[in-house]
C-alpha cells in the first residue's frame, strides 16, 4: 500500500470514529469549596484551650462528575472527602452537617441547596482519618442555561459560634 493510500485511509478512519462519537458532552459548572465553611474546630463545652479542641474537621476535596439529559436536567455526581483529627478532649466520632449549593455565576443567585449529615469514624486507637461521602444532585436546569452557567459550592454546615470562629481565625471578624 502507497504511502498516500495510507494517509488517506488514515484520514478516513479519524473522520468516521469522530462521526460516531456524537457531539462532545456538555461542560460541568464550576466546583468550589467554600472557605470559610472549609474547616471547623470543635470545642469540648465553652473552653477554647488547646486542651479543649474536640475534633477538626476540614473539606479536602471534592471530585465532580456532571451530566446533562435531554430533559434540561443538570445531574451532578460529587464525592467529598473529609479529613477529621481528634483532639485532646475528643471521644467517639463526629456526626457532621455539609451543603451542596448550586450558583449562577451571573447574578450569585442560588438555584439549588441540600444539606446533607454524616458520621466521620475515627477508629479507637487512632487521632486521624479521611472519609468520603457520595451524594447526587439533580437541577432542573433554566432554558437556555448550562452547568458552565453556574458552581458547585460545598462547605460544612456550620453553627453561628463556628462560622464566627472561622471568620476571627480569617481575620474577617473582630
Amino acid at each position: 500500500m502507497s504511502t498516500l493510500r495510507r494517509i488517506l485511509l488514515g484520514v478516513a478512519l479519524a473522520a468516521l470514529a469522530a462521526a460516531c462519537s456524537g457531539p462532545p458532552p456538555k461542560p460541568c459548572p464550576r466546583l468550589a469549596i467554600l472557605g470559610v465553611a472549609a474547616d471547623e474546630t470543635r470545642f469540648r463545652d465553652a473552653g477554647r484551650d488547646l486542651t479543649d479542641i474536640a475534633f477538626e474537621i476540614e473539606v479536602a476535596g471534592v471530585n465532580l462528575i456532571c451530566t446533562h439529559t435531554e430533559a434540561g436536567w443538570l445531574v451532578n455526581e460529587l464525592t467529598i472527602g473529609f479529613k477529621v483529627e481528634r483532639g485532646p478532649a475528643g471521644e467517639g466520632s463526629p456526626g457532621i452537617e455539609y451543603f451542596v449549593a448550586l450558583i449562577a455565576r451571573d447574578d450569585q443567585r442560588v438555584l439549588d441547596k441540600k444539606v446533607f449529615a454524616v458520621t466521620l469514624i475515627v477508629p479507637e486507637g487512632q487521632r486521624r482519618t479521611q472519609v468520603f461521602d457520595e451524594v447526587l444532585q439533580e437541577v432542573k436546569l433554566p432554558a437556555g442555561r448550562e452547568g458552565k452557567d453556574y458552581t458547585v459550592f460545598v462547605g460544612l454546615q456550620l453553627s453561628p459560634d463556628a462560622l464566627a470562629h472561622n471568620r476571627r481565625k480569617r481575620g474577617e471578624e473582630p
